[in-house]
């Protein structure tokens, strides 16, 4: 669990996309704390998961498929086809960052120019308020890991704790997500991860507005 919530964010490509997106804002201290906090919150949620049975967290059908049968032969691939299958992912990876890329400076130059943000500033100028509803925007929104910080770099108006709280919780929690992790965990426990995420960053990133940030 703690290395599926934490790949999204404590990467290099999200580290670059979040420089690039936060120029002018801050960018290396809002990198920081993005992978920072991201790993924290992938941590502690890894820790409170790990003890419980595994009928309680996959869904039977899963849990039927996890374990492979007795004698089940293995291939053995050579260090040229890994190569070449190494270079085909991280070709694939590239494509499909690139597209997000320059999906997330669409969907922030309209942001910044379609919307209204005096619309906005009620939400704004409370801390819990401006977190709360940052947070939720990030799960309805849905927005890929590296193209989520030109969104939320255009929310010029809310605190950086609120904007930080979207770029984490976003990446591990949101609707096509949802989906996906009721395909293989049950829906307790998809529900009181959804739950526990969204109160867990939420209470970090205001335990950061008090230290200053």
């Amino acid at each position: 669990v703690a290395y599926m919530l934490a790949a999204p964010i404590v990467n290099p490509i999200v580290a670059v996309a979040t420089l690039a997106a936060f120029r002018g804002q801050g960018a290396a201290e809002m990198t920081m704390l993005r992978l920072g906090v991201g790993w924290m919150v992938a941590v502690i949620a890894g820790m409170a998961v790990h003890n419980l049975a595994l009928h309680h967290v996959l869904r039977p059908s899963v849990l039927l498929t996890a374990v492979s049968p007795a004698g089940s032969p293995r291939t053995d691939t050579r260090g040229l086809e890994r190569w070449r299958g190494a270079l085909g992912v991280a070709a694939n990876d590239f494509l499909d960052v690139s597209f997000f890329f320059i999906l997330g400076a669409g969907a922030a130059a309209l942001l910044g120019t379609a919307v209204n943000q005096t619309l906005l500033l009620p939400f704004a100028m409370e801390p819990a308020l401006a977190v709360g509803s940052m947070m939720a925007l990030a799960v309805l929104l849905s927005l890929c890991s590296t193209s989520d910080a030109f969104v939320a770099a255009t929310f010029v108006m809310f605190p950086a704790v609120a904007k930080l709280a979207f770029l984490v919780l976003g990446p591990m929690i949101d609707l096509k997500l949802l989906f996906l992790y009721s395909s293989v965990f049950t829906r307790r426990f998809v529900a009181g991860l959804a739950i526990g995420l969204y109160i867990l960053v939420g209470l970090i990133c205001l335990r950061l507005t008090v230290l200053g940030l």
